[in-house]
């Protein structure tokens, strides 16, 4: 799980990170506002160091791991298709 927090003016390097996000290995979905799943055979910390350039002093990023234990609410039947079969 990716999620970032950027200070004023930083839609520009949301949008890149998010961009990052497409080409890093396996699969992600953008599943809220500035929070992403990555299901990856990366390491967080190689996640985080391919992300971290893209954002300002003051900005935020957390990347965790998510295993085998989840719940959620408030998702469609879709979107908790995906979560169901990926974690």
């Amino acid at each position: 799980m990716i999620a970032c927090e950027v200070g004023a003016g930083g839609e520009a390097r949301l949008a890149a990170l998010s961009a990052q996000l497409e080409v890093l290995p396996g699969e992600s979905w953008q599943c809220m506002g500035s929070c992403w799943l990555l299901r990856t055979d990366l390491g967080v910390s190689q996640v985080r160091n391919a992300l971290r350039y893209h954002l300002a002093e003051g900005d935020r990023l957390l990347v965790g791991l998510l295993n085998d234990f989840a719940c959620w609410h408030g998702f469609d039947g879709h979107q908790t298709d995906w979560l169901l079969a990926r974690l």
